[in-house]
């Protein structure tokens, strides 16, 4: 716990001088492209999903400079890929008008599991 709380001091500070990405976004485009391109070779499937990255909480907001935009960033990049046979179910929006959708913890909630399932339905219903 100690530890914990001595590196996340001063966290938005930190966040404000350098941004702190594990995944760069050239290589979120490079990983996602390569992940469809293994879909498209090795199954028959009609459609892919990709959920984008959820709404931060205000929490994640407090501690991380900037957060919103990096998010937007990324699911811009997912946005991209959007074509015929790939749809993106949009968590980002209804996290951000349902924030209950996300547990204290930054993880999508039972609420945000069903709104991801519902999307899918809704979607795979309109193609019968």
């Amino acid at each position: 716990q100690y530890y914990i709380k001595k590196k996340s001091e001063n966290r938005y500070e930190k966040t404000k001088l350098k941004k702190i990405q594990y995944t760069k976004q050239n290589n979120y485009k490079k990983n996602m492209q390569e992940i469809i391109d293994f879909i498209n070779k090795n199954t028959k499937c009609k459609k892919i999903f990709l959920v984008n990255i959820a709404h931060p909480t205000k929490m994640l907001i407090e501690k991380n400079f900037d957060i919103e935009n990096i998010i937007n960033e990324y699911n811009n990049i997912l946005n991209n890929f959007k074509n015929e046979k790939i749809e993106i179910i949009n968590l980002n929006s209804y996290t951000k008008q349902n924030p209950e959708g996300l547990l204290v913890d930054e993880h999508i909630s039972i609420k945000s599991h069903n709104f991801i399932v519902k999307s899918f339905f809704n979607s795979t219903d309109k193609k019968k």
